[in-house]
């Protein structure tokens, strides 16, 4: 995007927001000037928003030292209007003073208008799963956790605005921001900026319950991997997010003082999405101790482990060359939580605690290094290590006829005598066709032989 036209070389920093500009398609960030009038914001976006030739300022009074910031400050606060380019001329009175700004667009007429639907379409499809009775925390947290779901970071330095963002599912920290600044609005949820010209990086402030936090869905975005999401940088206070020295040297137009997110062990152990099933919110929790699907209070913050990964992570299939990472991820779709092992893709039901296998991977196909459900997709990463993993899919939209429990030989949906009656009988060659193959593999090991029969036994003897 190009400079603004009329801005001085040098930097005057302030507490107000900030606007990128980028030079040899560089981000920078330049700040706002402090002393700008609250008529002239209304009036510039009112113009934007109209997609004026000329906006007209006399009955401002603003001086034209003062155009540039004023318009950086609208500019940041309406990701909306992704079709203003950023450059402008101006004209002035003999006293210096403001009388018109004339934007330069790079879309407007029939294309912006389908552009501008298109954009406010997909706003309400990704807010639509927002119930309106949670509480200003889930939704701030859904949408997070959402874009990161949905989105990735563009390395090629390309794409900033929002509609961009939308159209490619991809872009840097400033169409990230623009984002999560529109989705939180049509949640109720007032939001601005924070931005470091030494970082070069911008991030959200948002305002839950009457507190500022800040909230740095890029990074959460970018540190996640397989698994989809991360926490690391969500509702912080200043305090806590310059702990590390990782974020520094910001400006801001708040302070964040409040402690309660820092303090939650919960949160920031949440290396996958939180998501909503049955009433209550979910998540992976990976740290050894833990290692399992853990349930969380949106109100305490407090947690419970409701299911153990009793899994491992063998890089290449070599039981020697464990991981110290599990690449478990979960997601929600029909009233059910799916989540991987590292060699299957398996469904949990919140209403009566029972377990059921979606699909099982050939051996020859690799290890499972995390998954994510977007709608009614299923994505999981396959290969021998993570770094060589590709996406394959599933459509969960008839899930619930595909989903088998192990040890269930006979179809009935129950695992007891009679499923191990059937195995024995399948072993040997009685003539009896198992239900499901991947039921009767019951350790998992590719075959099914008569170490599944004592895996099946064990797994009936099991309280």
């Amino acid at each position: 995007m190009a400079g603004f036209q009329g801005r001085h070389a040098c930097v005057r920093w302030t507490a107000t927001l900030l606007l990128f500009v980028f030079l040899f398609d560089i981000p920078i960030y330049i700040p706002v000037p402090a002393n700008a009038r609250e008529d002239v914001y209304s009036v510039l976006a009112a113009g934007l928003d109209a997609c004026a030739a000329e906006i007209d300022l006399r009955a401002c009074r603003i001086a034209q030292t003062e155009i540039g910031g004023i318009l950086s400050d609208v500019f940041t606060a309406h990701p909306e209007f992704f079709f203003w380019s950023g450059r402008y001329t101006y004209t002035v009175d003999s006293d210096g003073f403001l009388q018109t700004v004339c934007p330069f667009y790079t879309m407007e007429g029939e294309a912006l208008a389908a552009a501008r639907k298109e954009l406010d379409g997909e706003l309400d499809r990704m807010v639509a799963p927002v119930l309106p009775a949670w509480s200003a925390f889930e939704k701030a947290l859904y949408l997070h956790d959402a874009i990161c779901l949905r989105f990735a970071y563009d390395d090629s330095y390309r794409i900033y605005d929002v509609y961009g963002f939308l159209r490619e599912g991809a872009g840097v920290c400033q169409a990230y921001t623009g984002l999560y600044m529109l989705l939180l609005r049509r949640g109720g949820i007032p939001s601005v900026c924070a931005a470091s010209a030494a970082m070069n990086h911008i991030w959200n402030l948002i305002f839950l319950d009457g507190a500022w936090y800040h909230a740095d869905v890029t990074w959460d975005d970018a540190a996640s991997g397989a698994t989809g999401v991360r926490h690391t940088w969500f509702l912080k206070s200043d305090a806590g997010m310059s702990a590390d020295g990782r974020h520094y040297d910001w400006q801001a137009p708040v302070t964040c003082t409040d402690l309660w997110y820092d303090k939650s062990p919960a949160l920031r152990a949440a290396e996958s999405p939180l998501v909503f099933c049955v009433g209550n919110w979910y998540y992976i929790d990976n740290r050894p101790a833990v290692r399992g699907i853990c349930r969380m209070d949106p109100e305490t913050l407090t947690w419970a482990c409701v299911y153990r990964l009793d899994t491992a992570w063998y890089l290449a299939g070599n039981p020697e060359d464990s991981c110290s990472e599990a690449y478990a991820g979960i997601g929600s779709f029909g009233g059910m939580l799916f989540f991987n092992t590292a060699d299957s893709i398996l469904s949990y039901d919140p209403a009566d605690d029972s377990l059921r296998v979606l699909h099982v991977p050939g051996k020859r196909d690799g290890l499972i290094f995390g998954m994510r459900i977007v709608g009614s997709t299923l994505t999981y990463l396959i290969a021998d290590t993570p770094s060589e993993a590709h996406a394959r899919r599933i459509d969960l939209t008839d899930a619930d006829q595909r989903l088998f429990r192990r040890g269930d030989i006979d179809g009935d949906g129950r695992v007891n005598v009679r499923d191990l009656t059937a195995l024995g009988w399948a072993l040997s060659d009685a003539g009896y066709a198992c239900a499901s193959a991947a039921a009767a593999d019951v350790n998992a090991d590719g075959r099914v032989d008569a170490d599944d029969l004592e895996a099946l036994r064990a797994l009936i003897l099991t309280p």
